[in-house]
């Protein structure tokens, strides 16, 4: 533990508040301060603690608070002469001398007295004589009560962005989510927003994969053969027949003797594969996005009119209209035209499936839609966009919009995979173990360390060591897990949606709090 600056007489200059934990244990726990005043040579600091794992802290059994609270012990005291003078007293912390301690209990911890998962203390005046000292260091440890031991943190398989909240499928076969709760997308059975990640309340005996992450609701595949969604359902977005929000999963009401699978969560519509050979989708429809060669709302899943004799498959739902791959090796987008972003060298919006123009010889698959462009993966091994090119979102080089597809101006002997489109910016895995982002660079969202626009891929700044893969792209963010283990995110973080338990913004990932 670590605290600077924290020189010179009166309150330090222009920092307003920071975190006080340096190296891998804020990933579970966060300490931060604000600043700093030394007066009679005693410097004195406001401090909280932050929990960031995924259960309770000061709790035995989630429900009700333990006197001793959190307990900050000094295992390593100023050695300079700089004296602890105002703590709350002295315990045996490992079995050793007794070691001085500030305690958060009771009202710093709220009115439950118990540290919520994303919770922040009440602050808590930290004193330290310096008797002539003009800097100093001490190392502490947290002790507190938890219910569950071994349940701090989840390792992130997979995650998906969505315009203002984020989610994740864990090896523990949950999902969970995180940012923005209007309308309960986080699922969790609330409408608080949350900084950091909360279990989805998944139907009993099911088992939810491949989240999909849209503008305010959220939908998932299930092992019984439907898919089940939640959030907001103004426009029949969640398929369960009404536009009754859900703050926690419903079955998809899907046609009867279909399995849906392959879900797709769009800014008010969603899209699924059928187990008939059709694309299904359901929700808001002014543009033509369901597919269904029509402009009415669905409130449950229909059929979108493919081509004669195509089958349609991996689909994927954007803001205002759709993508799909054809058995016949053509990709088809239908809904919303503005920009061109369906790919078929117009700008006329269409209620039914049209054909993109592919560069001559190339497959496009692997589809990825969001607000007003596309991108798809070439059989060639290249990364291919359309639509809109403001800030240079297509990654061409260019700001001119294109009406069919181009390729992404990939790194020097470096191919591109699994593309992401976002609102404004895009992401993609690289064959070098790195993953880039070209775009709109507005609040941090192409994650090299700057918020200017780049017009070709970018790497994402990482730590030495640290390889990024999974990328996906939010309306305002991205995120990405690691081969290490923990999760990151970059960009916009109003509403928690970064997951690292703040609302600043970052232009670097930073962890998600409890994964490892």
């Amino acid at each position: 533990m670590q605290c600077e600056p924290a020189t010179g007489a009166g309150r330090v200059g222009a920092v307003a508040s920071f975190n006080l934990v340096v190296g891998s244990q804020h990933r579970f726990v966060r300490m931060a301060n604000a600043a700093p005043v030394i007066e009679g040579g005693v410097w004195s600091a406001d401090v909280t603690v932050q929990n960031l794992t995924l259960q309770p802290m000061a709790t035995l059994d989630g429900a009700q608070g333990e006197a001793e609270g959190v307990r900050v012990f000094f295992v390593e005291e100023p050695n300079n002469g700089v004296e602890v003078i105002n703590h709350d007293d002295e315990g045996a912390f490992t079995g050793s001398e007794p070691q001085k301690y500030y305690a958060y209990s009771a009202a710093l911890l709220g009115e439950d007295a118990i540290l919520t998962p994303g919770e922040t203390s009440g602050a808590k005046r930290w004193q330290f004589a310096l008797n002539g000292a003009t800097e100093f260091q001490f190392s502490v440890l947290i002790w507190t009560r938890v219910p569950d031991p071994g349940a701090y943190s989840v390792h992130l398989t997979r995650l998906a962005a969505g315009v203002y909240h984020t989610c994740g499928e864990s090896s523990d076969d949950k999902i969970y989510c995180w940012g923005a709760n209007g309308s309960g997308r986080l699922g969790d059975g609330s409408t608080l927003d949350r900084s950091t990640p909360v279990a989805v309340q998944i139907p009993a005996g099911v088992t939810l994969s491949g989240v999909s992450a849209g503008g305010a609701h959220t939908c998932a595949n299930a092992s019984n053969g439907s898919v089940y969604c939640w959030g907001s359902n103004s426009f029949g977005q969640v398929g369960d027949g009404t536009t009754s929000a859900r703050n926690t999963p419903v079955a998809v009401q899907a046609p009867a003797g279909v399995a849906l699978s392959g879900v797709s969560a769009g800014g008010n519509h969603t899209c699924a594969n059928g187990s008939d050979g059709k694309v299904y989708c359901w929700g808001y429809n002014s543009l033509g996005q369901v597919g269904d060669s029509t402009n009415t709302t669905r409130y449950t899943p229909v059929a979108v009119k493919a081509p004669e004799g195509v089958s349609l498959s991996g689909v994927a739902a954007g803001a205002g209209h759709s993508c799909a791959e054809g058995s016949n090796g053509q990709l088809y987008c239908w809904g919303s035209n503005n920009s061109g972003r369906l790919g078929d060298g117009t700008n006329t919006n269409s209620r039914a499936p049209v054909a993109v123009l592919a560069p001559s010889g190339v497959t496009l698959t692997g589809v990825s839609t969001r607000d007003n462009f596309t991108c798809a993966q070439g059989s060639d091994g290249k990364v291919y966009c359309w639509g809109n090119n403001v800030a240079g979102r297509l990654g061409d080089g260019t700001t001119t919009e294109h009406w069919t597809p181009v390729a992404v101006q990939a790194p020097a002997g470096v191919s591109l995979s699994a593309v992401s489109a976002g609102s404004g910016h895009a992401c993609a895995n690289g064959s070098n173990g790195k993953v880039y982002c070209w775009g709109t660079g507005l609040f941090g969202r192409i994650g090299n360390g700057s918020t200017g626009n780049s017009l070709i891929p970018a790497a994402v700044s990482v730590s030495e060591g640290v390889t990024l893969s999974g990328v996906t792209s939010g309306g305002y963010h991205s995120c990405a897990v690691s081969a290490a283990g923990p999760a990151y995110c970059w960009g916009q973080s109003q509403w928690g949606r970064l997951g690292d338990g703040r609302t600043s913004d970052s232009s670097v990932p930073v962890f998600v709090a409890g994964t490892h």
